[in-house]
């Protein structure tokens, strides 16, 4: 007789989802708003880019860290924490709208962010069951996925009608909101939990001690084993800054539209990528999405094509976005369900603390890097059309990295070194 799958859907699971939503919200409004805040405000697309950078930089010191608190001290706890920091400072920055202080404020949010981000995923690896992980990873995506598709349209009508300081009040609300639902959250309390975290500790210390210096030192913080597959998920994830910080801007200048079609944008690649998810989530588990990262990037490298050609014709404006809403839809849960995997048990919360932070490394470096390109341009037409050629370059690279690193000979290597069934 065939066993019934245990459940995903879960109370816990379920309000990891809803904070994730509300966070997912305000990441949604300030990714499509800073860069038209710093360009309307204070005529720099550099400073577009910085916000951006000082943001990621923030996130990669503390994800260095915070995988360590968040087993230490527990998940719900540090997720709560980690959106208090994030929210505090942005009600600060809508008080005090100045570059220093925007500045100053990203790279607190940074921090902020990293905790909310590992803890987030380190409650979904605790409560999902072992051999629905890769689906549980990509249903977790769900509630951002969803908040990315309105949280760009709700940040234009809110600037567009309120103004700037008024999107930074409301996104301050909204990422506390999320720190409020997630002490909903009741597993770390029951006794089976407990029991789950002493295995996995004594499971960590046998390993440790198993290991001799693998994990002395800076390696208690971060987990090596989840390297490789982060690493190539940042170098695909840094192909994207260009839309991810300078689509708004490069929709408003160069494409003439209004907040509304903008918005659509975010919502039909948004509508993509969950659709995606719902398909393509199980398929992590069974070993069958490995092969298709290599096709989801050749989609994103036919996004940036189009864009380039889109001056003037909304109708393939929308067909990229959903081109980039297919190319997204399986990156990330598949690399950081590799990530997880790889790594011993007892460590996931260091694995997802490397994952997150090279993935903001990877954006920083892209993001400080694009601002200044399109400011030294004589136009900037020229200056996002660079941007999207650099983005194709990395894109490629990490199409080639993929194919080598994720082929079936290297994997069935990897698992047989990590004695990964």
């Amino acid at each position: 007789m065939k066993q019934k799958k245990a459940s995903l859907w879960t109370r816990d699971f379920i309000v990891v989802i809803a904070a994730t939503f509300f966070t997912g919200i305000v990441m949604g409004i300030l990714d499509s708003c800073l860069a038209p805040f710093a360009n309307d405000m204070f005529s720099s697309k550099t400073l577009g880019g910085y916000l951006t950078s000082l943001f990621n930089l923030g996130s990669i010191i503390m994800a260095f860290f915070s995988g360590r608190f968040v087993d230490l001290r527990g998940r719900k706890k540090m997720f709560f924490v980690g959106a208090i920091i994030f929210a505090i400072p942005t009600f600060v920055c809508a008080a005090f709208p100045t570059p220093t202080v925007s500045l100053t404020t990203r790279f607190i949010q940074g921090l902020g962010k990293a905790i909310v981000g590992v803890a987030g995923a380190s409650i979904v690896a605790d409560i999902v069951p072992a051999d629905r992980l890769g689906e549980g990873m990509s249903l977790y995506g769900l509630g951002s996925t969803l908040a990315r598709a309105f949280g760009p349209s709700i940040g234009l009508a809110i600037c567009e009608g309120s103004g700037y300081n008024m999107m930074f009040f409301v996104s301050a609300a909204v990422y506390a909101l999320a720190g409020v639902v997630i002490l909903f959250s009741n597993y770390e309390s029951k006794p089976e939990y407990k029991a789950l975290i002493a295995q996995k500790t004594l499971a960590a210390e046998s390993a440790n001690a198993a290991a001799g210096a693998e994990y002395k030192g800076v390696w208690k913080l971060v987990e090596k084993r989840a390297f490789l597959a982060s690493i190539n998920y940042t170098i695909y994830f840094a192909a994207t800054a260009a839309l991810l910080v300078f689509n708004t801007t490069f929709s408003q200048e160069v494409l003439g539209l209004s907040s509304g079609q903008i918005g659509t944008f975010y919502i039909v690649s948004s509508v993509t990528i969950l659709i995606g998810r719902m398909f393509l989530g199980a398929l992590a588990d069974k070993n069958a999405l490995y092969s298709l990262v290599p096709s989801y990037i050749f989609l994103f490298l036919m996004y940036i094509v189009l864009m380039n050609f889109c001056v003037g014709n909304y109708f393939m404006y929308l067909v990229a976005a959903a081109l980039y809403g297919l190319a997204t839809c399986v990156a990330m849960a598949t690399y950081n369900s590799i990530a997880i995997v790889d790594s011993p048990k007892g460590r996931n919360a260091a694995a997802n603390a490397v994952f997150y932070f090279l993935m903001d490394a990877g954006m920083m470096v892209a993001a400080g890097a694009l601002g200044p390109v399109i400011d030294a341009m004589e136009t900037p037409a020229v200056g996002y059309r660079v941007c999207f050629e650099i983005s194709m370059l990395v894109a490629g690279v990490a199409l080639v990295m993929t194919l080598v690193c994720f082929s079936n000979k290297a994997r069935a290597k990897r698992r047989a070194k990590y004695g990964i069934d």
